[in-house]
């Protein structure tokens, strides 16, 4: 997944930007998606 920062390729500052700011909201809606799991009672528990 992270192999895409490892490009030997330098990119512009907004490119940097972007890319972090895209990483940040995947890693934030992962973040909320399993704190929603986590919330769930007896998931999975019939």
């Amino acid at each position: 997944m992270f192999k895409l920062f490892r490009k030997k390729h330098y990119m512009s500052w907004d490119e940097y930007e972007q890319r972090i700011s895209y990483w940040d909201a995947i890693t934030f809606s992962q973040r909320t998606r399993l704190e929603n799991i986590r919330n769930i009672p007896a998931l999975g528990a019939e």
